[in-house]
């Protein structure tokens, strides 16, 4: 039987419809691809050729540009001198298949600040989603302005060192960013002709972001500041972090926070030239302050300084009269990162009020 026109518009919508589920399908269950970077690398090898060891890529910067959601960039050990930032392509991932970027395991990588950095950033992300950086030390060398400035959202930082930043170690602007179990040190000790004069480990000016089980120490002022004139500091977890020996330049605080609905949770403090906690600036409210353990010897542990709906729960506060000025190596220990905490809103513990003083009064923060 010759087919009638109707027959044959059937066949080839049939037809058309298998191409798209076979398109679709493939693309779903792709395979992601990992590219490698060593310093043994060529300039001249193509994307393609990155995925074989034999033949990987000599650039951080050039790698990433090969990548795709899903794809992985494995780094060989050694010294990379340049800068990833907006001045270049970088490719996003997706919430189920974010794009990672790591060292390769058991190998020691560090991205530096080329002399050319000067009062630039080493990594930029300004725009890029769900990418995971993992076992870099980022060295700003004191060239750098800023070591990492994500001004990205859904970004997560896992197991780096940031340091040597001439400003911040670590700026976010962004939101719903991941910092997890990295050491920040040694930033913001450039004598800045403005005021204040020195930078800090990590500010946050950015929304829903989690700053976790992280290691902060031995930068210049303050070990984070959480500082927004644009009330844009609102809703973030900061939990499970070591801060320690900060103000090596100027007494300030570990940590110093305003804005609204942020959680600073189960972080241990020590050894700070100023107070352990501080809440001004920017309109404080609703920040509730949870099980963390300070050891002070200088000032006071905990201040607030003025916002609305300030809670203290359950704060752990040795006294400079104890004798215990620092936690026992022992009993140091980060939770896993998973664990979020949160505070039971019925039980309210207020300190004593000769806990909560009246600071001198400091210039707030600094944007560049």
């Amino acid at each position: 039987m010759k087919p009638t026109l109707t027959t044959r518009l059937v066949a080839t919508f049939k037809a058309i419809a298998m191409l798209f589920i076979v398109g679709l399908l493939g693309t779903q269950f792709s395979e992601a691809a990992t590219y490698y970077v060593a310093r043994y690398g060529s300039e001249s090898n193509t994307c393609a050729q990155a995925q074989s060891l034999a033949t990987p890529l000599a650039r951080i910067g050039v790698g990433v540009q090969c990548l795709s959601p899903g794809d992985t960039l494995m780094v060989r050990e050694g010294v990379y001198s340049e800068i990833i930032g907006s001045f270049m392509y970088i490719p996003s991932g997706t919430r189920d298949n974010p794009i990672t970027i790591m060292s390769y395991p058991g190998e020691k990588v560090t991205m530096e600040a080329p002399a050319s950095a000067e009062h630039l950033v080493l990594l930029e992300l300004y725009g890029p989603q769900f990418i995971t950086f993992k076992g870099f030390t980022f060295d700003g060398k004191n060239i750098a302005g800023r070591t990492v400035n994500l001004s990205s959202s859904n970004i997560r930082l896992e197991n780096n060192e940031i340091k040597n930043a001439l400003d911040n170690g670590l700026f976010i602007s962004g939101t719903s960013n991941e910092i997890v179990r990295n050491n920040i040190y040694s930033n913001g000790f450039y004598l800045n002709p403005l005021m204040p004069p020195y930078g800090y480990g990590i500010y946050l000016v950015g929304a829903s972001n989690m700053i976790d089980g992280n290691d902060i120490h031995n930068n210049a002022v303050f070990g984070l500041v959480g500082y927004s004139t644009l009330d844009t500091l609102n809703n973030n977890i900061i939990q499970n972090n070591l801060v320690h020996d900060n103000e090596q330049m100027a007494s300030s605080y570990g940590i110093l926070m305003g804005g609204g609905n942020n959680l600073i949770s189960s972080n241990t403090i020590w050894n700070e030239r100023g107070d352990g906690i501080a809440i001004a600036y920017t309109n404080p409210r609703n920040i509730t302050i949870y099980r963390n353990t300070i050891y002070h010897s200088w000032s006071s542990a905990i201040v607030i300084e003025f916002g609305s709906n300030i809670q203290q729960i359950d704060n752990i506060i040795y006294d400079p009269s104890s004798g215990v000025v620092a936690p026992p190596s022992s009993v140091v220990v980060t939770p896993p990162s998973s664990v979020v905490v949160t505070p039971p809103s019925s039980v309210v513990v207020t300190p004593p009020s000769s806990v909560v003083v009246t600071p001198p009064i400091v210039a707030p923060p600094r944007v560049h």
